[in-house]
């Protein structure tokens, strides 16, 4: 009996370690695979960015006509490439009185050579915009579309459409240079534009050539426009026997060498640059009793019609309004950008004697209305000055 009694308890355990799972280890248990989790699919300008990024990348490059100077060049092609690695950027440096011939001479030819086009105003209403694109259909990343942060809560077009030449930066044009081993700067600032037509100043005054756009030719429209000066200013000018030159740079170290006594028209790129290098004797005068006039420079663009990199112009547009690009403009130029919010660039590198500052009588020379009179000054400077 003790024995049955045994049998029985012990079938009755093994019965009960059945049921609790506690007859031998566990098996390892493999979990299911991870499902991997798509990415969320992109909308608005976030998918049109990528894929105008997609397809920039593909065309691989953008050709630039801009201002000329190592400086600013090296700042538009080497600031979008490590922004953009893989677009390349072909840098073209010349005034506008060189790029505008060679674009319409391309475009009447059905060539299509150039992408985007940073230059002078007067060029680009007087001859380029007909082969321009409309600019804010192309703007995509919001930091560059929202108004609020552009001055006035506004974009500057120049052309009277509101479309095609966009400026990025205005600034007030410094009046003239002058060696100060040759004038007496307190002289200097009390001085009327009238004073250079004066006997003592006769063939001492430079002035960059009217003729052709530039800043000779935005100086002598504020001349022209101004009711103190005028066109009897312009015909003093022309018999007192000025120089006159197309060369930024040989204006400016004539002035400092003394050849001239006063510069009227200068680059400013090109004065920052020799100041750089440490040229002497060569001082700015802001503003005369007349006052002066507001200036876009080269702040202002084009993207080109037709153009052979249509999506990387895009990315060069949307780079070189962005809060980057206008920092790095400011910093190598000296021209104060129109966003609100490179202040800081504008205060550590902008020229301060470029800034419009109250109670000083300024002329817009740049949009479409004030360069219109240039059908009337142009006639005048053939007359003076010869054709």
């Amino acid at each position: 009996m003790r024995y049955l009694l045994l049998v029985g308890l012990l079938v009755v355990a093994a019965g009960l370690l059945s049921c609790t799972g506690q007859s031998g280890p566990a098996p390892a248990v493999t979990p299911p695979p991870a499902v991997a989790q798509p990415e969320p699919v992109k909308t608005g300008w976030e998918a049109e960015w990528q894929k105008t990024l997609a397809e920039a990348k593909k065309e691989g490059k953008i050709i630039v006509y801009g201002p000329p100077g190592g400086d600013i060049r090296r700042a538009l092609t080497e600031g979008f490439h490590k922004a953009y690695p893989d677009i390349d950027v072909e840098y073209f440096g010349a005034s506008g009185a060189m790029v505008a011939p060679k674009v319409k001479a391309e475009k009447r030819a059905g060539l299509n050579t150039i992408d985007f086009h940073i230059g002078g105003t007067q060029s680009i209403i007087s001859e380029l915009v007909q082969f321009s694109a409309p600019v804010e259909p192309q703007l995509i990343l919001p930091e560059v579309k929202d108004l609020k942060y552009w001055r006035d809560g506004k974009f500057d077009f120049t052309d009277n459409t509101q479309k095609f030449n966009l400026v990025f930066a205005v600034y007030g044009k410094v009046a003239m240079v002058y060696n100060p081993t040759l004038l007496d700067t307190q002289k200097v600032q009390e001085m009327s534009y009238w004073d250079l037509t004066k006997p003592e100043l006769k063939g001492k005054v430079i002035y960059r050539d009217p003729r052709t756009a530039g800043p000779g030719q935005a100086s002598f429209l504020f001349f022209y426009a101004h009711p103190q000066l005028g066109p009897d200013f312009i015909r003093a000018i022309g018999k007192n026997d000025p120089g006159l030159t197309r060369d930024d740079r040989l204006l400016l170290e004539w002035v400092s060498v003394g050849k001239y006594a006063v510069g009227v028209g200068h680059s400013d790129l090109q004065l920052a640059e020799l100041r750089k290098l440490g040229v002497q004797n060569i001082k700015t005068q802001p503003a005369l009793k007349e006052g002066t006039f507001t200036t876009a420079g080269f702040s202002s663009l084009i993207v080109v019609s037709d153009p052979p990199h249509p999506n990387a112009a895009k990315v060069y547009l949307n780079w070189l309004l962005s809060k980057d690009g206008q920092n790095l403009w400011t910093a190598t130029s000296g021209y104060p950008s129109r966003r609100v919010d490179t202040s800081d660039a504008t205060a550590k590198y902008a020229d301060p004697e470029a800034l419009v500052k109250p109670g000083v009588d300024y002329i817009n020379t740049y949009n479409e209305d004030s360069l219109a009179i240039r059908d009337k000054l142009v006639p005048l400077l053939n007359e003076v000055f010869g054709r």
